[in-house]
């Protein structure tokens, strides 16, 4: 239940940041040895090939990945400490 808490305060750090999603936890859905989420249709944002079809801006990408991680180090002190392609997704 430790990785739900921590969803849910990385979801309350991050709650007017409109371009940071966290999906919801599903609370009675989860148990100590599973972990029961939302699924948000996305993509992997390392797929710079659908960001150049979609027309996304690269730049603009980038720069709200570093401004979270920089919020996530210098605001909240509370840094997600698993930043794959798995867990850094687009949605459009």
């Amino acid at each position: 239940l430790n990785e739900a808490n921590n969803c849910e305060r990385f979801a309350r750090d991050f709650k007017e940041i409109d371009y940071v999603r966290v999906p919801r936890v599903y609370r009675e859905l989860t148990t100590p040895r599973v972990l029961t989420m939302e699924f948000v249709e996305s993509f992997k944002l390392t797929d710079i090939k659908r960001i150049e079809e979609l027309g996304l801006d690269k730049k603009d990408l980038a720069k709200k990945t570093a401004d979270s991680f920089l919020r996530q180090i210098v605001e909240t002190s509370y840094f997600h400490c698993d930043p794959h392609p798995g867990n850094l997704c687009v949605d459009t």
